[in-house]
Formats: structure tokens, C-alpha cells, sequence
């Protein structure tokens, strides 16, 4: 259970009687815990990213290029 994020579970069941035998066997003699997660939604995910930036004023020189 420490894998699993808990905001991507979306429920949990706990089955103790003998129809979680039938369905996974002597393993379940003491009970089953089904945990469900979220499922991704159809289509691709889309990212949208935007920034700009603006100098006014240098409050310094910048020191340029020379031969030395």
C-alpha cells in the first residue's frame, strides 16, 4: 500500500465472506481488500506553457567583448 498514492485511490472494498473464496481461492480464507485507482481520461495531455519578459532599464553596464 505504501506505492500507492492516496489521492489516486478511488475506493476500497473489503470482502470477508465466501464469495472471496470463490474468486481467489484458499488466499482468501481471512478476507480480500479490492483497491480501485483513478483512470486516466481519454485524449493526450496537453501542457500549455507561456512567459515573457521585459528589461526597462540596466541598472549596470555590461561588460563587453574587447581584444585583451
Amino acid at each position: 500500500m505504501n506505492e500507492i498514492a492516496t489521492s489516486d485511490i478511488e475506493s476500497i472494498q473489503v470482502l470477508k465472506d465466501a464469495s472471496a473464496a470463490s474468486i481467489y481461492g484458499s488466499r482468501a480464507v481471512n478476507g480480500v481488500i479490492i483497491v480501485t485507482t483513478k483512470r486516466g481520461k481519454t485524449g493526450g495531455t496537453n501542457v500549455e506553457f507561456r512567459t515573457s519578459l521585459t528589461a526597462a532599464q540596466w541598472q549596470r553596464s555590461v561588460d563587453l567583448l574587447d581584444s585583451e
